[in-house]
């Protein structure tokens, strides 16, 4: 049974019809299993595969020695970033990118864009999405 619930002081209380319908039909103490998944958070599939083209292009170059700084530096050029005044300069920062909230074609954007850039720096296009298709566990 599908349905949406929300946990509230301790206890899960259904929030639609079907899982009303589901929880008043259950006699009192009933114990049965529940499968969750937050639907704030709908694209794991995402967030795996930006990961996976992340580390496709760390382990295809050999400017960065810290990943973490490479996924920064690529989210900056690609803008984006928040700027702050750093010691009276101008100072991009890297947002974090929260793929459960990122539509589709936002999504498709960043990854368009990231493998344009990559392209311009030398980089096979083809070759990138199928070393990440194949990371990512999408091949």
């Amino acid at each position: 049974m599908d349905g949406l619930w929300e946990k509230r002081g301790g206890a899960a209380y259904p929030c639609d019809e079907r899982a009303w319908r589901f929880f008043y039909k259950l006699p009192n103490h009933t114990r049965f299993v529940a499968d969750t998944k937050d639907p704030t958070r709908r694209s794991g599939e995402q967030h795996r595969f930006w990961f996976a083209l992340v580390n496709t292009l760390f382990e295809n170059q050999s400017y960065y020695t810290d990943i973490d700084e490479m996924r920064q530096g690529l989210l900056i050029v690609l803008g984006y970033c928040r700027w702050h005044q750093i010691g009276g300069k101008p100072t991009p920062l890297a947002k974090s990118v929260a793929f459960g909230k990122m539509p589709q074609d936002e999504f498709d954007a960043l990854v368009s864009a990231t493998l344009d850039l990559m392209e311009k720096r030398g980089f096979d296009r083809a070759e990138l999405l199928a070393q990440t298709r194949e990371m990512a566990g999408a091949a």
